[in-house]
């Protein structure tokens, strides 16, 4: 390959005008995502050798509720330290978000709402899916920490470095509104997609509706770090569960959510700390380079601006 050949083909994989990340940065994405699986199926068979598989997607209603926690806590850990070697030439929290996708190993090997609701055989189904949801919440949060440690000591480079956007710091009223209004906007767009409790119908549903929710609050209220998005979709979800066991459960002996909120409790705790997870992170990316861009434009239109006064 000549030089001009090489070069053409290292300008192709790294142009990012345009767009959130080169099709170098992808690659390693794609890569990441693969490790993650990876790690889930390792720790799965280290931990936790025996689940139900086609039934309930619940990491609380396997034949041991400890070890499939251990057994997801570690894919997580696993698989955010391993692909923070990639990431970290994509963004700071792209190991997070390969961790997010891996866990859909997890959720693969169960089936719809319903069978963690017969498996319940109450209402109080929606009380442990809350409560599995807020353990997922807390293992990945626990992983941003480490991450964000990381670049607090300089590992890391953080979001400003990764793609040019400066963000002021934010007061902390602004951001909890941030994550209430991802949670108000996920739980809007989760009625209109999730319908019905079929498993490729939620994990969808939740993508897009965390997708659009961090997009659209990051437009209007734009903080640091990605934790203020990606942890309002979890909140939508355990608001979702807690409501239809309070208020929605009565049709739970056939395994159908009702109420208000009904939309938020057919997906699985998994979709919302797995693509819910992923989906606002990629929101946030993408709202953030859309950021930089109106930056880029006031700033040379108002260089344009001080040239025509001078002249």
């Amino acid at each position: 390959m000549t030089h001009s050949s090489s070069q053409r083909l290292h300008d192709w994989l790294h142009d990012k005008r345009h767009r959130t990340f080169s099709r170098a940065q992808k690659l390693l994405l794609l890569f990441g995502t693969v490790i993650a699986f990876w790690t889930a199926w390792v720790s799965q068979r280290l931990f936790n050798p025996r689940p139900v598989t086609g039934f309930s997607a619940s990491i609380l209603q396997q034949p041991s509720a400890v070890r499939s926690v251990i057994a997801v806590s570690a894919a997580a850990f696993a698989a955010c330290i391993l692909t923070m070697l990639l990431g970290r030439k994509v963004r700071p929290d792209a190991g997070l978000f390969c961790a997010a996708v891996g866990l859909l190993y997890f959720r693969f090997q169960g089936s719809a709402t319903r069978h963690a609701l017969f498996h319940a055989g109450s209402a109080e189904g929606y009380l442990w899916l809350a409560l599995e949801l807020a353990l997922l919440g807390i293992v990945l949060f626990l992983a941003f920490l480490l991450l964000n440690h990381l670049v607090s000591i300089g590992v890391l480079a953080d979001d400003a470095a990764a793609d040019g956007a400066t963000v002021e710091v934010e007061k902390l009223d602004q951001k909890l509104l941030c994550t209430a209004t991802v949670a108000v906007v996920t739980t809007a767009g989760m009625m209109i997609f999730c319908q019905t409790d079929r498993p490729g119908q939620t994990i969808w549903s939740v993508f897009l509706a965390a997708f659009l929710a961090t997009w659209c609050a990051f437009r209007f209220i734009p903080v640091v770090p990605s934790a203020w998005y990606w942890t309002g979709p979890i909140l939508a979800g355990a608001i979702g569960y807690l409501y239809t066991w309070k208020f929605g459960a009565q049709n739970a002996a056939i395994g159908e959510p009702a109420g208000m909120f009904a939309a938020l409790a057919r997906p699985m705790p998994l979709d919302y700390a797995s693509v819910g997870v992923a989906g606002s992170l990629m929101g946030y990316w993408i709202a953030r380079r859309q950021h930089r861009e109106r930056q880029e434009e006031a700033d040379a239109a108002a260089a344009a601006g001080t040239h025509e006064a001078a002249g």
